[in-house]
């Protein structure tokens, strides 16, 4: 039993620097990915208003003909659409489906935040416990002090990349699928006065 024990514990402390290691890692990336945001959240200010603007006036007044080169898309995923469709306007589903892909892409990268983050942070506060035990019952309170904080130091940091994470989804999630909304919507307009009136239509 006592063997057994034994090897539990060297497992358990083993598993205490990779894990801090990869918090510190999941930190910086979540830092990273903030300043993404924050760059992407400054583009969309500035430009989106022009955009909004457009669909705005084409649900209104419907004008015609409508030309790729006359949306003013200048931020994220209107201007990829818009750059594909220039050239290549007779595969508007695919580009659709790219830029959904695209999107769902960028919003699992979070997930490894919102998942990982606070199960790391779980498991730093775990592994201290044990020698923060030992060191009561031997009554050494630097072994108990130095491994308290350990243990709730790292589910701050765990809950902070989750927190942090999860805001920058929630917000972008909303972003995307009004610009993929948006975006459907212009290409629709667009397809409809590049489609050729039906023969006889015209007197």
């Amino acid at each position: 039993m006592n063997i057994a024990t034994d090897i539990l514990q060297w497992i358990s402390n083993s598993l205490m620097l990779p894990d801090i290691f990869l918090l510190l890692v999941l930190m910086a990336m979540t830092v990273m990915r903030l300043g993404g945001f924050a760059g992407e959240a400054i583009a969309r200010l500035r430009s989106r208003g022009a955009f909004v603007g457009f669909v705005r006036q084409l649900k209104r007044s419907r004008r015609s003909p409508v030309q790729v080169e006359d949306v003013p898309a200048n931020y994220g995923l209107p201007r990829r659409a818009m750059a594909e469709l220039k050239d290549t306007f007779g595969h508007s589903d695919k580009t659709l489906e790219d830029l959904q892909l695209q999107a769902e892409a960028s919003l699992k990268k979070l997930h490894i935040g919102i998942r990982i983050g606070p199960m790391l942070g779980l498991v730093g506060t775990l592994i201290p416990l044990g020698p923060a035990l030992r060191g009561l019952a031997g009554g050494d309170l630097n072994m108990l002090a130095n491994n308290l904080i350990v243990a709730f130091a790292t589910p701050v940091v765990g809950i902070t990349i989750g927190g942090l994470s999860f805001f920058m989804h929630t917000v972008r999630q909303r972003w995307y699928n009004h610009d993929l909304n948006d975006i459907e919507f212009v290409v629709r307009c667009i397809a409809a006065d590049r489609t050729p009136a039906p023969a006889g239509s015209e007197r």
